[in-house]
C-alpha cells in the first residue's frame, strides 16, 4: 500500500488508516463494487463502476482498452478510486495513483480474469460468465500510491 494519509481535522480523527485493516477491507468477501475515476481529455471526469482484485499494491481491473475509462487512463497515466461499504458504519477506502491498461505478454490477462472474477462470481458460473465477456482481453492496473479510510460514514 502506498501512503496512508493522516488525519487533518476532527472528522478525519476517526480515519481506518491502519495499512493492514485496509487491505482486509478492500479483499474481504463479500467482494465491493469499485468506482474508479480518469480525466477525460476535455477535463471533466469519466467515474465507473468495476471488479476488482487488489494485489500487491495495486487495484487489477478486468477491462478493453478500446473503451472509454481505459483510453482515458492511458491518456491521463492516473486515476482515483473509492471502495465503501452499502450497509452501516458505511466505511470506505479511497485513492489514487499512477494506472496502465496491460495485455497478454505483460501480464497473465487469463490469470488475472479468473482471479477478479472469483471474487463475484459462485465457482459453477464463472466459466460461463467468463466466455460471455470473451473479448474483454486487458487489465487495468492502478497503483495504490495514496490512500485512506474512514470508518464513520455519512
Amino acid at each position: 500500500m502506498g501512503t496512508i494519509d493522516t488525519p487533518q481535522s476532527p472528522l478525519e480523527s476517526e480515519l481506518a488508516v491502519d495499512p493492514d485493516q485496509i487491505i482486509e477491507f478492500v479483499t474481504t468477501w463479500p467482494s465491493r463494487i469499485a468506482a474508479i475515476s480518469v480525466a477525460r481529455p476535455d477535463g471533466t471526469t469519466s467515474t465507473v463502476p468495476v471488479w476488482y482484485r487488489y494485489d500487491n499494491g495495486a487495484l487489477l481491473i478486468w477491462t478493453e482498452r478500446a473503451r472509454a475509462w481505459p483510453t482515458h487512463l492511458i491518456n491521463s497515466g492516473h486515476a482515483s478510486f473509492c471502495i465503501a461499504e452499502d450497509v452501516h458504519p458505511y466505511r470506505a477506502v479511497t485513492g489514487r495513483g499512477p494506472g496502465v491498461v496491460l495485455t497478454d505478454g505483460e501480464i497473465d490477462v487469463d490469470r488475472e480474469i479468473q482471479l477478479i472474477v472469483a471474487r463475484y462470481i459462485h465457482p459453477d458460473l464463472a466459466e460461463t460468465y467468463i466466455a460471455k465477456w470473451s473479448h474483454l482481453r486487458d487489465i487495468a492496473r492502478i497503483e495504490t500510491s495514496h490512500v485512506s479510510g474512514w470508518s464513520l460514514g455519512y
